[in-house]
């Protein structure tokens, strides 16, 4: 291996007319081959020798130059010295990649996402993340690839090219100019928006520590989530749903299937996996369902109320429940929840009718609308934290009504008794 040549010449091709500048490149050259690098200096062809060097470096800015160029060469003999201690070839194209950051574990943006989605398909076939989260995360980077062929008609960037003002730009993309799946606009709103930054800083995080990029671009991004309350059924729209006589079979299993989760308050993926196994009769006689929620692995044990056994006792017999052994024939996320619009449609219920509706409505309407407290509450849902579950609370007007009333017919007994003793 011979060492690496370093010279500095004019490229007068691409000489400034106005000027009559002309751009200094650096070709290394190893074993033959070179690697040519603007480095972004100009000079009038007159003061250059063809020794590659100036011709009097007497004036400050020459003098600049001179030792710009030389800080260069110090540069690449480091790279040099770098690819050596880690065994990788010395060549012309390995030393240019180094010199602007691409080394050969060099990623880029896509091939990163690609591989973290990949990776969190085997947690997800493990068991160990949901499946809805993975789908958001190829949301992230389905919306990514569209911006970089709409905003740079470019398929992939380098990782080391990621960027803040990128990160505002595709921001800015997924609030105005987003396209659906039918070729159409549109626009995502400021929660949705937000969750998608934060789920691309979390695979830019997980590059971070993979060695894959030395900083964090995001640290300047101020998103914030605006509270909203969570839609949810009152108890005359559950009995609407429950008393509706629909002769279409789909639509009877869609209306048990969300009934289900109103009365259990599981979600989507963890209702697909409740399995026979985890109805166990409990220490008070009662039936009670064991498990782990799937998203954050907290427990999740509900007594089986009476509305949820009778569904579970309707399809014992289901193709589906004996073939897997479930409690509940659970069809895909995105058909079932295609289905609910219609179900509420044919109900009467004018509010946007998703699956994870039934988990709103179990926390609000079920539990704490009758009397649960928030830690039965918090148990029951399988939340972490008390404020996850004190944020169904605070839109249960009927809930904050009742306690204010217990309040205020403390002070009047304790007036009246004032007066009486008076």
């Amino acid at each position: 291996m011979k060492t690496p040549k370093v010279i500095f010449y004019l490229k007068a091709d691409k000489a400034n007319t106005a000027t009559g500048e002309q751009p200094i490149y650096c070709r290394i050259t190893v074993d033959g081959k070179r690697s040519n690098i603007s480095i972004n200096r100009w000079v009038q062809p007159h003061r250059w020798k063809a020794t590659n060097k100036l011709q009097n470096a007497r004036k400050n800015e020459d003098k600049e130059l001179n030792f710009y160029m030389e800080s260069i060469r110090t540069k690449i003999k480091e790279i040099e010295r770098e690819l050596i201690d880690s065994k990788t070839p010395v060549t012309s194209e390995n030393i240019k990649n180094s010199y602007f950051g691409k080394t050969a574990q060099s990623k880029s943006l896509i091939e990163v996402f690609e591989w973290h989605n990949n990776n969190f398909q085997e947690m997800v076939d493990n068991e160990d993340r949901s499946e809805g989260t993975l789908d958001r995360y190829k949301c992230v980077l389905k919306h990514l690839v569209e911006f970089l062929k709409i905003k740079y008609n470019k398929s992939d960037i380098a990782l080391v090219d990621l960027t803040f003002p990128f990160i505002s730009d595709f921001e800015h993309y997924l609030r105005s100019t987003r396209i659906g799946e039918k070729g159409r606009t549109n626009k995502c709103k400021n929660n949705s928006a937000v969750k998608y930054i934060r789920n691309f800083r979390r695979v830019i995080r997980r590059a971070i520590v993979k060695g894959w990029l030395k900083y964090d671009v995001f640290t300047a991004y101020e998103g914030k989530i605006h509270v909203e309350n969570p839609t949810y059924l009152t108890p005359a729209e559950i009995q609407k749903i429950e008393e509706k006589l629909i002769s279409n079979p789909r639509l009877n299993t869609i209306r048990d299937i969300f009934l289900f989760s109103v009365y259990t308050g599981y979600s989507y993926i963890d209702v697909k996996h409740l399995t026979y196994a985890k109805l166990q009769r409990h220490i008070d006689g009662e039936l009670w369902i064991f498990t782990k929620r799937i998203k954050n692995k907290v427990d999740e044990n509900v007594m089986a109320l009476h509305p949820a056994l009778k569904i579970v006792d309707k399809y014992r017999d289901h193709p589906t429940c004996k073939q897997k052994g479930v409690l509940i024939p659970v069809i895909s996320n995105q058909r079932l929840n295609t289905y609910l619009k219609e179900l509420a449609d044919i109900c009467g219920i004018e509010k946007n009718l998703t699956f994870h509706v039934a988990r709103h409505t179990f926390a609000t309407s079920i539990m704490l609308a009758n009397g649960a407290s928030l830690e039965t509450t918090m148990s029951a849902i399988g939340h972490k934290y008390i404020k996850q579950t004190q944020h169904y609370a605070r839109v249960l007007n009927s809930k904050v009504s009742a306690d204010m009333k217990k309040l205020n017919d403390i002070f009047r007994s304790k007036q009246s008794e004032t007066l009486l003793e008076s």
